[in-house]
């Protein structure tokens, strides 16, 4: 099997150069150790949407209008459902490294479809602040810029909908301030992205210096056995000789075999 590696990064005691005495990681490894990072942030991402959806839910319950009811108070309550059982599923064991960023893009985009009804329920553009919020945060959820993408595919994709749908004309779309906060929520896709890669970049230097630490730990565990190995070879080969064995350090005798003991005294 063929596996690319990737050396350690440059510091400046070597001048921009890679460091060949540092173990080499590989490439899959490495990308094993970021979902692991993503698996780590869903459950009490899941657990917390859970809980505020819930709350919307009972809040929606006690607020009117009475005609409102589906959309206020079913899909939040049907949302905070899918969030328990995804949370109840991941407490069962362990989240394959392949499903983080699938799990996440379910999550993440069950909160845009609520929040891309709720938008759509009020048609007022203020409302698109709280997409830009929501897209930010995908930013510092993923670290997939594919799946990222797409996640921004379906938010931007909602959002000229659910704009196009509120305003009867496209001249009252240019007039109005819906054209500001399409160019915010652009603007903060844009953002999402820089952060993504910025996160991504940081975590793989983290995760490879960890990788390379637990690797150069090992190797010394492995040394420090061989020498054993090699001191208790020579410890038995110098009992069972019939010659006198002494190590000698700056003319003082510091070990010496038994034979050697019986014959001096």
């Amino acid at each position: 099997m063929v596996t690319h590696t990737i050396n350690n990064p440059s510091d400046s005691s070597s001048g921009g150069r890679l460091d060949p005495s540092l173990p080499v990681v590989a490439e899959p490894e490495l990308l094993t150790a970021l979902q692991e990072q993503v698996g780590q942030t869903l459950p009490p991402l899941l657990s917390g949407l859970a809980c505020l959806y819930g709350a919307l839910a009972l809040g929606s319950a006690f607020l009117p209008p009475a005609l409102e009811l589906a959309p206020g108070i079913v899909l939040p309550a049907l949302t905070a459902t899918l969030f328990v059982g995804l949370r109840l599923m991941l407490g069962r064991g362990a989240l394959p490294g392949r499903w983080t960023h699938p799990v996440a893009f379910v999550a993440l985009g069950l909160v845009f479809l609520n929040s891309l009804a709720h938008f759509h329920r009020f048609a007022d553009p203020l409302q698109t602040l709280v997409l830009i919020l929501l897209v930010l945060g995908a930013g510092c959820v993923f670290l997939s810029s594919e799946w990222l993408t797409w996640l921004l595919v379906v938010a931007l994709g909602g959002w000229t909908c659910v704009a196009g749908l509120t305003n009867t004309s496209w001249a009252s779309f240019y007039t109005s301030s819906w054209i500001k906060v399409g160019g915010a929520l652009l603007a903060a896709a844009a953002l999402a992205v820089a952060l993504q890669r910025f996160r991504v970049r940081s975590l793989r230097q983290l995760q490879l210096h960890t990788l390379q630490e637990s690797a150069l730990r090992q190797k010394c565990v492995e040394t420090m056995r061989m020498v054993q190995e090699k001191e208790e070879r020579f410890r038995r080969l110098s009992e069972a000789t019939f010659e006198g064995l002494a190590v000698v350090d700056k003319g003082q005798i510091i070990d010496a075999n038994p034979f050697l003991t019986t014959v001096i005294g």
